[in-house]
């Protein structure tokens, strides 16, 4: 039984760091191409340009790795505790808490952002805030990423 346990482990921590890399890479991708490449525009290419990405980054397939990147690692931890592995289940709840950080900072910071664009907010008061917030996504999200890399390198 342990054996399935740990391969059941195993496999959910595999995908929580799958998950969790992608979504450090798309957060990566806007503070070194997105934002930079959209600073050149004017104010009206740029306002309509992130009004279309939040409209569109809202699907079914960000979705499930969104909130997967919170869910998987907390299973994996769940699992490796539940199989023994202590370091392992610990370096995936502290990949869980970071990542948990970065759905904190979206919720508060960027979700109302989004939203003040959209309903005909400035650039002005936008673009910066934004961009300074999501570099912080990209470094907690990078660390959760570590935290689940390692805890792959403690899996028995």
């Amino acid at each position: 039984m342990s054996e399935v346990r740990d391969r059941r482990a195993d496999a959910a921590l595999s995908a929580a760091t799958v998950s969790t890399g992608l979504m450090a890479g798309l957060f990566y991708a806007f503070d070194v191409a997105v934002m930079p490449g959209l600073a050149q525009a004017d104010d009206d290419t740029f306002v309509s340009s992130m009004r279309h990405i939040n409209r569109a980054i809202e699907n079914p397939v960000f979705a499930a790795t969104y909130f997967g990147s919170l869910a998987l690692p907390a299973t994996a931890a769940v699992l490796h505790w539940r199989a023994g592995n202590r370091k392992a289940a610990g370096w995936a709840l502290a990949g869980t808490i970071g990542y948990g950080a970065v759905l904190a900072v979206t919720a508060r910071h960027h979700v109302p952002l989004n939203r003040r664009l959209d309903a005909g907010g400035s650039r002005a008061a936008f673009e910066k805030r934004w961009a300074g917030g999501n570099i912080g996504r990209t470094a907690l999200t990078t660390v959760a990423l570590a935290c689940l890399t390692r805890a792959l390198h403690r899996t028995t």
